[in-house]
């Protein structure tokens, strides 16, 4: 895993798109494998922090600064109307 940042449109991408997958996100942004470690975690912390809530995601023992995209890559993300 790289030490520097991810771009800003990493960032960018996952503001509007809470649901993205690490493989979405690779790709519509252009970031190479080899960002992939850190795009996990910034798609994990983005669906724990927009749907940790939902009842029927399980949370328990899930914390922010920890959870990992296996925690959460199964959950219900699509839109609630």
């Amino acid at each position: 895993m790289t030490d520097s940042p991810l771009p800003p449109r990493a960032n960018q991408y996952i503001v509007e798109h809470h649901d993205a997958t690490p493989e979405e996100l690779l790709r519509e942004t252009g970031l190479p494998e080899s960002r992939r470690e850190q795009v996990e975690h910034l798609c994990a912390v983005s669906r724990y922090a927009y749907f940790g809530d939902r009842e029927e995601n399980d949370d328990e023992g899930l914390q922010f600064n920890r959870v990992e995209w296996t925690d959460v890559a199964d959950w219900d993300v699509s839109s609630k109307e």
